[in-house]
């Protein structure tokens, strides 16, 4: 198996959609990313680092059905590809790789901050009532109006289209980063499929 069978992108997400979400998001509240280790908080890197927003439940909302959407392609695609890993049979159900989603972080990356790279082998996205170990990463692009900000996920750079969608698996192979924003903003959310 190649690992970069994994790594899909669809573009689910109306123009329209991003264009009036972003209207909001650009007048939230922002905090500065914090990186955590073992569920201890390590901190920041400061100027360069992105700020994070957590989505409303009604934000939270508006782009589930376009998440549905894109997972359930990436569900069909990943299972036409390696028939042996199709472990269900239910086409009407696009959960069923995964049980849930965890609730969306908005990130937003301005002027030189950038993601350093990481792995999504995350576990202290849930509120205590929820459990589970993330098994898709799924980024959401919700505008392309900014220069730099480039993705690269293991040695590869991805190049996106407003309304696009990001599937790839949650773990120490997919090591990801996003490059420096040179001009402009760019905005994206997260979400992890457990």
């Amino acid at each position: 198996m190649n690992l970069y069978n994994f790594i899909k992108v669809y573009n689910t997400i109306p123009k329209k959609v991003c264009v009036n979400l972003l209207k909001k998001f650009k007048k939230v509240n922002y905090r500065r990313h914090q990186w955590q280790n073992n569920g201890i908080v390590i901190g920041s890197r400061k100027e360069e680092e992105l700020k994070n927003y957590d989505l409303e439940k009604k934000e939270q909302d508006t782009l589930v059905p376009f998440v549905k959407e894109a997972l359930n392609k990436y569900r069909d695609e990943i299972y036409q590809e390696n028939p042996l890993i199709n472990y269900s049979n239910d086409k009407n159900d696009p959960f069923k790789m995964v049980e849930s989603v965890s609730p969306f972080r908005l990130n937003r990356y301005d002027e030189q901050s950038n993601m350093a790279v990481h792995v999504d082998h995350i576990y202290t996205i849930f509120d205590g009532q929820e459990k589970g170990i993330p098994i898709l990463s799924v980024v959401g692009i919700l505008n392309q109006n900014y220069e730099g900000g480039d993705f690269k996920i293991i040695d590869k750079y991805l190049k996106f289209k407003t309304g696009d969608i990001l599937i790839f698996p949650s773990n120490f192979m997919y090591p990801h980063e996003v490059t420096s924003i040179t001009k402009g903003t760019r905005y994206s959310f997260v979400t992890w499929g457990y």
